[in-house]
């Protein structure tokens, strides 16, 4: 009798766990998931372009070139977006002190000149330095319209 009433109590244990464990399940990737996309390139110029990213001060005026064959850039195709996922929360990495400087580039320039050359010599399409009210005025979607 003792020993039944024991595995009532373990049984009742594991189904409260499962219980919980279902319960909790959708809620886990909001927990762990620290990526935020919030903020939104979208390009509706009729060429695939290249893009690259820094945050910084007002004084910062190119990506970094000390390790320029190694800049990470991102490609978006003609007419249409993409969100811009980064481990960190945007809004509170520019704050109120940093800019976003965003770099759009041509991949025929960079095919032409490679990609060091094209950054040292500023041959960017477009170049955006925003702060973050204009950022939270843009709805923090930036448009590459293929407009210098």
């Amino acid at each position: 009798m003792i020993r039944n009433f024991g595995r009532h109590i373990i049984t009742d244990i594991m189904k409260v766990g499962l219980f919980v464990i279902i319960l909790l399940l959708p809620f886990n990737s909001c927990i762990l998931n620290t990526w935020d996309s919030s903020l939104n390139l979208n390009n509706t110029s009729n060429d695939t372009i290249a893009y690259t990213y820094n945050i910084g001060n007002i004084n910062d005026t190119v990506p970094d070139l000390e390790y320029c064959d190694e800049s990470q850039l991102y490609e978006i195709l003609p007419n249409s977006s993409e969100d811009i996922a980064a481990q960190f929360k945007w809004k509170k990495a520019i704050g109120s002190v940093n800019i976003l400087h965003y770099f759009i580039y041509s991949l025929d320039t960079i095919k032409k000149y490679g990609l060091c050359k094209t950054l040292k010599n500023n041959k960017q399409l477009k170049r955006f330095d925003l702060n973050h009210d204009e950022l939270e005025k843009m709805n923090w979607r930036i448009t590459y319209d293929g407009k210098k």
